[in-house]
């Protein structure tokens, strides 16, 4: 890698480091949105051994591009893992991290924070248990780094422990065609990049009141619009950031198919493609049963093959 390229890549990776700080922040501040966030990740979910994580007095944990929520090392915190580490670009996170960590528990002494790349992560050769690097490789800047940075993880993994990465959700009308046109749209309409950088769930009201009373002035109609804003909450707010505001998404680049081999080619075993089904409030709710039923022909037409979420043993 260059000097030019490596520039470029720290950008990159500090303008997605601040977009998904201020997501998390609103996200956090949202009591429902909060809980929506914590309950996705369950001992179940990643489908290893009974008490794998408390075993032996508990496994010594990487969270690879933590976030300033840090919600995966609470959680594995709660599961009885020995400690857990976070590193993340930056170190303004940091703070936050640690207080998130200080309000969910009495974990004094096994939660550490560093500032540190997926690209270069820094600590020593097998020095994991449990890797995971959650909907991170997604926004680097090509499928090189995407593998280098799998690469990094295997390599402070210990041998016969778990690595864990996702990457969202790959073809379908909705990743395959909508969001690209209008992440296209984001980047070179102003009116709508700044609608959407302070979009709030004020904009879903002002919308509803404006069609109620169109449809009671002009047509005679009344069906209570307003009814239906409890399914445009903050936390849908933040969705429609999540998936028009980072730079550089690989979605589509990483199917199931190419993280299925990336796997098989770094050397791990038990490979397993995971699933779950998350509860939300709103109006993806009415989504969530198609999003977790990969084989429904209607969530093929709108989420393609679905999640890609792996877990695999280092041999």
């Amino acid at each position: 890698m260059n000097q030019e390229t490596g520039a470029d890549n720290n950008l990159l990776g500090e303008e997605t480091r601040k977009i998904y700080h201020e997501q998390h922040n609103r996200l956090n501040a949202d009591e429902i949105a909060r809980a929506r966030i914590h309950s996705m990740y369950t001992e179940r979910y990643f489908e290893l051994p009974d008490g794998y994580f408390s075993k032996n007095g508990g496994r010594v944990c990487l969270d690879a591009g933590c976030g300033n929520m840090a919600v995966l090392m609470i959680r594995l915190l709660a599961f009885g893992v020995k400690e857990v580490h976070g590193i993340d670009l930056g170190e303004d996170w940091i703070p936050h991290a640690t207080r998130e960590l200080q309000q969910s528990g009495n974990y004094e002494g096994k939660y550490f924070f560093k500032s540190g790349d997926v690209l270069n992560i820094p600590y020593d050769d097998e020095h994991f248990d449990f890797v995971a690097c959650n909907g991170v490789l997604v926004h680097l800047a090509n499928l090189s780094d995407v593998e280098k940075a799998f690469s990094e993880c295997m390599r402070v993994l210990k041998k016969g422990g778990w690595l864990y990465t996702s990457y969202g959700t790959v073809g379908g009308i909705l990743e395959g065609v909508i969001f690209p046109a209008l992440r296209e749209h984001y980047k070179n309409n102003e009116e709508f990049k700044t609608f959407i950088d302070n979009i709030k769930t004020l904009d879903f009201e002002n919308l509803l009141n404006k069609i109620d009373t169109e449809l009671k002035s002009r047509g005679g109609e009344d069906v209570d619009c307003l009814s239906a804003l409890k399914y445009f909450d903050e936390d849908f707010c933040v969705y429609l950031q999540n998936v028009l505001q980072p730079p550089s998404r690989l979605h589509q680049q990483c199917s199931s198919e190419y993280v299925n081999s990336l796997y098989e080619r770094t050397g791990l075993g038990n490979i397993r493609r995971l699933k779950r089904y998350v509860t939300r409030n709103n109006v993806r709710k009415f989504f969530a049963p198609l999003h977790y039923d990969r084989d429904h022909k209607w969530s093929k037409i709108l989420y393609g093959e679905g999640s890609v979420e792996y877990i695999g043993q280092k041999k």
